[in-house]
């Protein structure tokens, strides 16, 4: 097994370049110490690139939460749920009384 995958393996395509490109690039290609093909140098820095922009949205998306300044306050149950639960009851209770009592006077 290999350690490292060869880019090119498997490649059926072979882009034709004119004289004076295939001259720049033997040209750095000797001029490289490693000697890496220029589809694996082509392939890292399409990794790279890649890798940029990801950190590019993700700081982006960091940015956005940061600058939000809305913050609701949300009221429990169980602090203030009952009391308004109780205090709508004894005022419908009182209408309803207040309703009785008025029938009531129309009615004598």
């Amino acid at each position: 097994m290999r350690a490292k995958h060869d880019a090119s393996e498997g490649v059926t395509h072979r882009p034709r370049i004119d004289r004076r490109s295939a001259k720049i690039d033997q040209e750095r290609s000797h001029s490289s110490p490693t000697r890496i093909p220029r589809a694996e140098i082509l392939l890292e820095k399409g990794r790279a690139y890649e890798t940029s922009r990801k950190a590019s949205r993700e700081a982006k998306a960091l940015k956005e939460i940061e600058e939000c300044t809305f913050s609701p306050q949300i009221l429990t149950t169980s602090r203030r749920g009952s009391n308004v639960h109780d205090s709508l009851y004894q005022q419908a209770l009182k209408l309803s009384q207040e309703r009785a009592r008025r029938q009531k006077a129309s009615l004598d």
